[in-house]
């Protein structure tokens, strides 16, 4: 076993050890957000190093350490049973990268269990809302409450991830095939997913109004390059909310359009690969939510099929 500077000074600390392993995980262009989740992990684990106030070595850090930290998390925070499961979760795969690389004798970090939280949706009056097409006419078109009204659609049909829509670009928009490639993904792998005739029909619409090259993404911020995360989720709050919709959860949509999918008879299996997820535990856990009628058809399952009548408007479209 490797011996650290919490033994004799002359190794590393449990410090730089974690500055190394978050410098391994940009190496290995792993998502930002998870990133910043092992960030929370560890600043929050060094909280409960402030509220014992004492310096905690690294030969210290074992299992006996770990449920006093546990309780810790109970006692004085704010944090539901759910994110103290998270914080746990992270901090036990920054421990682990110690164990393997031989700074930290080999323990087990206990995650407590938790009870599943319900999924978030909206609910059909809220969808008929959300998507009923904003005004095409010149001098009440506004591009940006537009590109978000056509990103709810995408999600609604895809059930894509936030991060995932953020990355797509117009060359990943096949037409001809109907399907879309995704590249930012969790999995690192990429992969397409199919693209219903309704959102076909948004998309051509969209993309003849947003212009732009086969490289530039397919929904852009003002300045026309990649719209970030923070960016969306406050284009949905305002659209939300000028809608008559308090509920403004991004990843509400996703959960919405599975529901859709399984409540249409959309199969777990391919709502598994809809979701661009490795295995069927979370689909089965949509399908005990919501539905055991599977059946066969993409387009009469995916979520816009449900609103047709809101994705046109009634009166022509004025060109620009």
């Amino acid at each position: 076993m490797k011996i650290g500077a919490d033994f004799n000074g002359n190794g590393f600390t449990k410090e730089q050890l974690f500055e190394r392993f978050i410098l391994e995980k940009h190496s290995i262009n792993l998502a930002p957000k998870t990133i910043q989740g092992y960030t929370t992990g560890w600043t929050t684990f060094l909280k409960y190093e402030k509220h014992i106030n004492k310096y905690i070595p690294l030969n210290e850090i074992n299992a006996d350490l770990l449920s006093k930290y546990r309780l810790f998390l109970i006692e004085h925070t704010n944090a539901g049973e759910v994110t103290r499961a998270t914080y746990l979760k992270d901090l036990r795969t920054i421990l682990r990268s110690f164990m393997t690389d031989g700074f930290l004798e080999p323990f087990q970090v206990i995650i407590p269990k938790y009870s599943t939280p319900i999924q978030e949706t909206y609910s059909i009056e809220e969808l008929e809302k959300l998507l009923k097409k904003p005004s095409m006419k010149k001098g009440q078109f506004n591009f940006s409450i537009y590109r978000t009204w056509v990103m709810i659609c995408y999600i609604i049909d895809t059930t894509n991830r936030a991060d995932t829509v953020l990355g797509v670009k117009i060359k990943d928009i096949d037409f001809v095939g109907n399907k879309i490639t995704l590249r930012r993904v969790k999995s690192k792998k990429p992969y397409t997913t199919p693209m219903s005739s309704f959102l076909k029909q948004i998309l051509q619409e969209y993309l003849a109004i947003r212009k732009g090259e086969p490289n530039d993404y397919l929904f852009c911020g003002y300045r026309g390059d990649r719209l970030e995360y923070d960016g969306f989720r406050s284009a949905l709050v305002r659209y939300n909310r000028s809608r008559g919709v308090e509920k403004t959860g991004i990843h509400a949509l996703r959960h919405t359009a599975a529901k859709l999918f399984i409540l249409k008879g959309g199969r777990e299996f391919a709502l598994m690969e809809l979701l661009g997820h490795s295995d069927l535990t979370m689909s089965k856990h949509y399908v005990r939510l919501f539905s055991d009628d599977l059946n066969i058809g993409f387009d009469d399952k995916c979520g816009l099929s449900n609103f047709t009548e809101y994705l046109q408007e009634k009166k022509k479209i004025t060109k620009y």
